[in-house]
């Protein structure tokens, strides 16, 4: 079960760096990585919007938030090396 589990997590890993490739070759780093946050704060917004009932309590410290920076290295590394040597040897090389 993990394992077909984990061939599909490998999928949407495969297109989510091609698509990401893809958008950052016709409009930039910068426009992309904005337009993909801008999707993700959109989407985590109707997920809250429609589960009222869970009160999150968000933690104070900084240190949570370092999550938010090394995804912004990954996605301009993914991007210049997809630019560079394909999507393939992308995947291989993470």
């Amino acid at each position: 079960m993990y394992y077909i589990g984990n061939i599909g997590i490998g999928i949407l890993i495969s297109l989510l760096i091609f698509f990401n490739g893809f958008l950052s070759k016709y409009l930039g780093n910068f426009t992309s990585l904005l337009i993909v946050h801008i999707v993700g704060f959109i989407t985590i917004g109707i997920f809250k919007y429609f589960n009222k009932a869970s009160k999150i309590k968000y933690p104070k410290e900084f240190y949570f938030y370092l999550g938010g920076l090394f995804n912004i290295l990954t996605f301009f590394s993914q991007n210049i090396t997809m630019k560079n040597i394909g999507v393939s040897s992308t995947i291989i090389l993470s």
